[in-house]
């Protein structure tokens, strides 16, 4: 049956037989499907994988403050989180799920202020990151935001893409701002964007 029982007795009768646990990728492609919290026991987890696995309970820490946030904070106070707990950030991959992480929780505040701190920084934002900014802005109807992270991008001679400038008319759209919304799709059409 559908009832999700099947994973659980194949493992139970592997353990039975005395075969090995899940494999180590397994394991991880498990834990990122079931989201933030889930604890996985250690031996699913190679030693020399556990580097990695320090690495994203960090950046799930970093995640945790920075939701946590009030929605008054300053680009001083995520600039604090950050270094505090990541100390210097050394790849686009780890804003990338910060913000995708902010997204989730629907703190367009939280992962603009990111934003923010980490245009001054040495990292940077990268096409992808700036996405994940304004789709964070997209959950929560947050239109002026979003606008002006499509701003930022055309200013640093960013190409922009067809997700981010379909999240920033959907968070137009969400607040009812259509014609702000019908100019983005203008534009989109004229710079001949697949829509």
């Amino acid at each position: 049956p559908g009832d999700g029982s099947a994973p659980r007795r194949a493992r139970a009768a592997a353990a039975a037989a005395g075969q090995r646990s899940p494999a180590p990728a397994r394991a991880a492609k498990e834990m990122e499907k079931s989201g933030p919290g889930r604890i996985l026991p250690v031996h699913h987890i190679e030693p020399r994988r556990w580097i990695d696995f320090v690495k994203v309970g960090v950046e799930h820490a970093t995640l945790l403050e920075l939701r946590d946030l009030p929605e008054d904070a300053s680009v001083g106070q995520v600039g604090d989180i950050v270094n505090t707990h990541l100390g210097k950030i050394d790849d686009n991959k780890c804003v990338t799920r910060l913000l995708k992480g902010l997204g989730h929780f629907r703190k367009s505040r939280q992962a603009l202020l990111l934003v923010r701190f980490l245009e001054g920084s040495s990292v940077g934002m990268d096409l992808i990151a700036y996405g994940s900014a304004i789709a964070a802005c997209q959950k929560c109807g947050n239109w002026y935001d979003a606008i002006q992270l499509l701003k930022s991008m055309f200013m640093k001679s960013l190409e922009m893409d067809t997700i981010s400038c379909n999240s920033a008319i959907s968070a137009c759209s969400k607040d009812g701002r259509w014609g702000l919304a019908l100019a983005l799709f203008a534009g989109m059409r004229r710079d001949g964007m697949k829509l």
